[in-house]
């Protein structure tokens, strides 16, 4: 596998975890859905594998975000979204760091915007 589509999973196994895991509250007229943050501390414990690498995104669960991005139109459009952007992030030219005056703002703003 490339290191565009290892990044590209990546990047969508966590933002599928973060829209699928809400947390349960009682039916109200105005539910809102609060989402969890899968990657804690006990969440990497659980998961991380002992040995190396320490791979996050398996084998079964490149499988499973394989099928959703099949079968769920908004996954499919949330993974293409992912993907247009990593590959956009690819054809630029690596950052360095150049002070403009006295700061390095601009360079840490386009490393944020490039991480997503």
């Amino acid at each position: 596998m490339n290191r565009r589509m290892a990044t590209t999973l990546i990047l969508l196994l966590v933002a599928v975890r973060l829209t699928a895991q809400t947390v349960d509250k009682p039916e109200t007229t105005n539910h809102i859905h609060k989402l969890e943050n899968p990657m804690s501390l006990q969440y990497l414990e659980d998961n991380l594998k002992k040995e190396s690498p320490r791979l996050m995104l398996t084998k079964e669960l490149k499988r499973d975000l394989k099928r959703k991005i099949e079968e769920r139109p908004e996954v499919a459009n949330y993974y293409a979204a992912i993907k247009l952007n990593a590959n956009s992030v690819f054809e630029e030219p690596l950052l360095q760091r150049i002070k403009t005056g006295r700061r390095l703002l601009s360079v840490s703003r386009e490393m944020l915007h490039r991480m997503g």
